[in-house]
């Protein structure tokens, strides 16, 4: 992810209400925070988008989301895929991330790419409030 996929990044957040909402400022400081960024093309445009962090010998997936014009295609399997080869080439061994509880299309589409639910956070999520599912899969 470079500064000039930020705005495109930020439309297809603006189409996924359920995501976490970042700001311009989040994603400019993705190289500064130790995290890191990918976008899918098509077409010429921004597709998609994930941005992640190691922490220790785990990646944290902290937001991911596709257009939902391009959902379907492929598109969230191919970033997942970057980021679980960028985790194992850091010596990660886990990947986990946190999704609403009632984002049901999220949590299925993470089941088929092998992550379980493993707790869940009251309240984590703020606008609305609600709970988050954590889930996680092992990157070996």
């Amino acid at each position: 992810m470079e500064s000039g996929d930020i705005a495109s990044v930020l439309a297809i957040q603006k189409d996924s209400p359920e995501l976490a909402q970042w700001t311009v400022r989040d994603y400019e400081g993705l190289a500064r925070g130790g995290m890191a960024g990918w976008v899918a093309e098509e077409e010429g445009y921004v597709a998609g988008f994930i941005v992640a962090r190691q922490i220790a010998d785990e990646i944290e997936i902290l937001n991911i989301a596709v257009a939902p014009h391009a959902r379907r295609r492929n598109i969230g399997t191919e970033l997942l895929r970057v980021t679980f080869e960028w985790g194992r080439a850091n010596h990660a061994h886990k990947a986990f991330l946190e999704t609403r509880a009632s984002n049901s299309p999220a949590i299925a589409f993470y089941q088929h790419h092998g992550f379980s639910a493993i707790g869940r956070r009251p309240k984590y999520y703020m606008s609305p409030p609600e709970d988050a599912i954590v889930l996680s899969t092992n990157l070996d």
